[in-house]
């Protein structure tokens, strides 16, 4: 890419450059990241929908991580993959927060989106129950 093709696409990324992205700007951030690119390169960068699909999936990912985490002492924890083929989710994450009681409470699945959506469900049900 020349450098008036990187300028532009810093240009296109710039409003994204700040600590306060909603998770709406994040996936949109992500979402105009591969267009600049796209329009940067022309015909010479080429994204198949497998490698799109795989960098909305980790913007969905960082979404529901910056979500689940925002609150005060809210935290995360990505635990390594299941290594083993014995019919285990893959994919492990531990939440602790006012809505776990303080507790680690574990999410699973194949991937850790699959993982993070199902902690994001399990923490808007509770706290849509909260008084």
């Amino acid at each position: 890419m020349s450098e008036q093709e990187i300028i532009e696409v810093g240009k296109a990324l710039l409003p994204y450059f700040r600590d306060d992205l909603s998770a709406a700007e994040l996936g949109t951030a992500a979402h105009d990241a591969v267009a600049a690119l796209k329009r940067a390169a022309g015909d010479s960068i080429v994204i198949s929908r497998a490698q799109y699909d795989a960098l909305m999936a980790a913007a969905e990912a960082w979404r529901l991580i910056e979500n689940l985490r925002a609150p005060e002492g809210h935290s995360i924890t990505l635990l390594c993959n299941n290594p083993d083929f014995n019919g285990q989710p893959n994919c492990v994450i531990e939440v602790c927060a006012e809505w776990t009681n303080w507790e680690p409470k574990r999410f699973t699945g194949d991937t850790i989106l699959i993982a993070l959506i199902a902690a994001d469900r399990a923490a808007g049900i509770n706290l849509e129950n909260e008084p």
